[in-house]
């Protein structure tokens, strides 16, 4: 994402407890959730692309989680599970064409 840097992790800790998820969770889903909450609060982006390996527990879990953080902002989150066939980009295509009419001037 350019020049930003990472998120810092006590703000991330405090939108996550927003959504009664503990920091100290093992694994990807808190930290995942935190940084998208960061990200939103601070409008540095008009959707989220959540992309992981096909049947990762841990990305089943933050993606069911995403639909209420989706809901609650109005922000597209853009799951994605490959399994190393296909081509997982074309998912994006109208996704893309959306947030262009959506946000026209970036």
């Amino acid at each position: 994402i350019g020049d930003q840097l990472e998120p810092d992790f006590a703000e991330c800790v405090d939108h996550m407890e927003e959504y009664k998820i503990k920091h100290y969770i093992t694994g990807e889903t808190s930290i995942n959730i935190g940084r998208a909450l960061y990200y939103i609060k601070h409008k540095t982006v008009d959707a989220i692309l959540h992309i992981n390996p096909m049947f990762c527990c841990p990305g089943v879990v933050t993606s069911s989680i995403y639909r209420k953080i989706q809901e609650d902002f109005d922000i597209p989150i853009i799951d994605i599970f490959y399994d190393g066939t296909g081509n997982p980009n074309s998912v994006l295509i109208p996704h893309m064409h959306y947030l262009h009419q959506r946000s026209p001037t970036r």
